[in-house]
């Protein structure tokens, strides 16, 4: 798979950066093991499950403002195309009889969603710098599709903290953690892939490290 960003910044005024960014989608070609089982048991297998995966474009736009030599803020703004993702069919997949073969397809029904965030940065010494933001994302799932992946959530919450630490003029590493809170919700639903019924809760912990240099 491959993709593509371009992206400009403007500087309107003293310690003010405007920036917009467009980031592509991609297409990736997944084949993987696919394993059918009932009552826990597993009952067939297939190694020759494939899938394709779209991914969606995201469009973004920031704004930084200095208030000082070590203390700024920023406001940002995402815009993904979630539509993609009608639904995900899986082709090979575990057959219910040994003889056949199976394509399976999970209903999605996602729609495009809007994300906003803000945050602060705060330059601790000249080589350390802390950033710390919150963000609010509407939800891309349909209601009215159910799944174990489903995010029921109209909205959901992200709080996040950064540390970058200059080694030298040329070398900088980074270290960020994230995490994101999702209500919990039910699901009741019947598809051709399988009955779902239950009590989803579902929590999300990113931690990044990062590490850059430059000429």
């Amino acid at each position: 798979a491959w993709g593509w960003h371009i992206g400009g910044m403007l500087k309107p005024w003293r310690g003010g950066f405007i920036g917009l960014s467009y980031y592509s989608s991609s297409i990736f070609k997944v084949k993987g093991t696919s394993e059918l089982t009932v009552n826990g048991q597993p009952t067939s297998t297939s190694d020759n499950a494939t899938a394709t995966l779209t991914t969606p474009f995201v469009v973004r736009f920031d704004y930084f403002q200095a208030l000082s030599h070590k203390f700024g803020v920023m406001v940002g703004a995402n815009y993904t195309n979630w539509s993609v993702f009608q639904s995900y069919t899986i082709y090979n997949a575990a057959p219910i009889h040994p003889s056949t073969t199976t394509t399976v397809t999970l209903p999605l029904g996602f729609t495009n969603a809007w994300q906003y965030s803000l945050g602060a940065r705060y330059v601790m010494t000249p080589k350390l710098t802390m950033i710390a933001g919150i963000g609010i994302e509407t939800s891309p799932a349909d209601p009215s599709v159910k799944t174990p992946t489903s995010l029921e959530s109209p909205n959901y919450w992200t709080l996040g903290i950064s540390a970058n630490y200059d080694i030298s003029q040329h070398i900088n590493l980074g270290l960020s953690y994230g995490h994101a809170f999702f209500s919990k919700h039910s699901v009741d639903s019947t598809s051709a892939a399988g009955i779902y019924k239950g009590q989803i809760s579902i929590d999300s912990n990113v931690i990044a490290t990062s590490a850059s240099i430059t000429f």
